[in-house]
């Protein structure tokens, strides 16, 4: 009798945990979102949020500070690179740096291609010496005169 009564109790302790989960779970519910949708949604952010604590935790066992955004974009603003590598999450400190360097709003493949005017210059310096219409190479049997 014992056992079954702890059955009872087990089974409604469950059963008023899965109800609460449900609950909680269909306010956070995106509209049109399917269970499954939802469920692995959840399992990512939830994974996602375990290693992010794992890497802090770490970090805090050897000494790293935690990261502070605000501090983050002063040391970016003002060019303290070594500072922000500090105060910044990794992406942030690696898109801000490449910002600083390179004046690009964008990082990587998706940086401009617009060259400033000594670009420009020396573009035309260079292609300007390879061009094979020189008629001043011809003599040398390098380019033919066109």
């Amino acid at each position: 009798m014992k056992t079954a009564r702890l059955y009872l109790i087990g089974a409604s302790l469950v059963g008023a945990a899965l109800w609460w989960i449900m609950r909680q779970a269909q306010a956070d519910k995106k509209p049109g979102e399917s269970w499954g949708t939802y469920a692995g949604r959840k399992a990512a952010e939830t994974a996602g949020d375990l290693a992010s604590g794992a890497v802090v935790g770490a970090g805090k066992l050897v000494g790293i500070p935690e990261t502070d955004k605000s501090q983050c974009q002063r040391d970016l603003d003002a060019g303290r690179f070594w500072e922000a590598s500090f105060s910044c999450p990794a992406g942030d400190f690696l898109a801000g740096s490449w910002r600083g360097l390179t004046g690009s709003s964008a990082g990587g493949s998706y940086a401009s291609t617009a060259l400033s005017d000594a670009q420009a210059n020396d573009a035309r310096r260079v292609f300007a010496a390879s061009d094979p219409r020189r008629s001043d190479m011809a003599a040398f049997g390098i380019y033919p005169n066109p």
